[in-house]
């Protein structure tokens, strides 16, 4: 399957398989739609949650290895402003 087709898999809202992985913290999944099929480590949902944000709001940190050193951006605002920092804080 081709990466344009696996970035448009997903619900109403944008989020989409590597958001689903990130947020369950499965780290083969991550790493294969990441290296495989060249998805974006910093994909954003309609309101902006990129997968950090959502491993971050499941208390997992696995993934955070993968993500940033294929060049997920390590700050990213949701449209409420908040940083997957900012989410940690709340939910940790």
């Amino acid at each position: 399957m081709k990466a344009e087709a696996l970035r448009d898999i997903g619900n109403g809202e944008g989020v989409g398989m590597l958001h689903q992985a990130a947020a369950v913290g499965n780290i083969e999944q991550v790493r294969f739609l990441l290296e495989m099929c060249g998805l974006n480590p910093s994909l954003r949902t309609r309101y902006r949650w990129a997968p950090l944000h959502w491993e971050v709001n499941n208390c997992s940190s696995a993934v955070v290895r993968i993500l940033l050193p294929h060049g997920a951006n390590p700050s990213p605002r949701s449209d409420t402003g908040r940083t997957p920092l900012d989410i940690a804080r709340i939910t940790a």
